[in-house]
């Protein structure tokens, strides 16, 4: 099977689990239910975008939560003065600064991925409280709310920013220069380093790029709460690396789809929210979610194995 029917498999799946909840969890296929769901996988998704591209340079991301509590925490002080523009802009550019340095400890100084971006998760985790005291800044103004709680006829914001993002994201890794570079640094960084490709600029880039796009989820989750705090995207990490995996993006770099994100994205949301109208306990997601990474990765080797044989 071609990674087009890996593709396929999983959108059959997502189909699958979509037919079971609307057939069997009470109040599932309800107007308002569809939209927060779509919107919860949406941004989801957005979330999963930044750890996704380091997984693609066979690398990973664990600091984008605490990238997205300060960068929000950041632009969330200029927004309540009236500054909205300023502020995401500040945060936009904030998240990105705080990418690069990650990604130039990296390329630069040869510090390897997990230890650097679990290291700055810690650390700017600890800059966000301190610079919040431990409050919470709220009380935006329109100008800003609407990117997490408008809608543009029948579908909400979040859901347009996501697919647009996404959208550009895949343009970028199919269509350009710097897309074919991070493909081939994930598969073999050293061969396309012979091969005389800007593999170090490309890892800078690939993370600046993952903590601006986490500080993109950052401003839409704000928007969306009218608050931010310190505490912000405790859990994103991880969340994130679900949702890649489920949507085919590969831990050993150089292989995936960023538009699979979408029925990854699908997937976690829809097991929250079918515990959540079951009534169980919020520990079921977690048991679900894990079954489902296992069972997505056990069908890939699978697939593979098959595929390599019959070649």
């Amino acid at each position: 099977m071609t990674l087009s029917g890996r593709g396929l498999f999983r959108l059959a799946a997502v189909l699958l689990i979509l037919a079971a909840a609307w057939a069997f969890v009470p109040r599932f296929g309800t107007e308002s239910n569809l939209i927060n769901l779509l919107r919860q996988a949406c941004l989801l998704a957005l979330i999963a975008a930044g750890v996704s591209l380091s997984m693609l340079v066979a690398g990973l991301d664990l600091s984008i939560g605490s990238v997205a509590a300060l960068s929000s925490c950041l632009a969330a002080s200029l927004i309540v003065q009236g500054h909205a523009v300023l502020g995401v802009v500040a945060g936009l550019a904030g998240g990105a600064l705080g990418g690069m340095l990650n990604g130039f400890m990296i390329a630069k100084l040869k510090i390897p991925f997990f230890i650097m971006t679990f290291s700055m998760m810690f650390i700017i985790r600890g800059l966000a409280m301190t610079y919040t005291q431990g409050t919470s800044i709220h009380g935006f103004p329109p100008s800003f709310t609407w990117l997490g709680k408008s809608f543009l006829g029948p579908i909400p914001m979040p859901v347009i920013l996501a697919a647009a993002v996404l959208g550009l994201l895949h343009l970028l890794l199919t269509k350009t220069t710097f897309g074919r570079i991070t493909y081939a640094v994930g598969a073999n960084a050293d061969a396309a380093r012979f091969s005389g490709l800007a593999v170090d600029r490309t890892l800078i880039q690939v993370y600046a790029l993952s903590g601006c796009l986490a500080s993109l989820a950052g401003l839409v989750y704000i928007a969306r709460l009218n608050a931010a705090d310190a505490d912000l995207g405790m859990l994103w990490p991880l969340e994130g690396i679900a949702v890649a995996v489920i949507g085919g993006i590969a831990f050993s770099g150089g292989e995936g789809n960023i538009l699979g994100l979408v029925l990854g994205g699908i997937v976690m949301a829809v097991v929250g929210n079918c515990v959540n109208l079951l009534g169980l306990p919020a520990r079921f997601q977690d048991f679900f979610i894990g079954f489902v990474i296992i069972l997505v990765v056990l069908v890939d080797h699978i697939i593979q194995s098959r595929s390599k044989a019959v070649k």
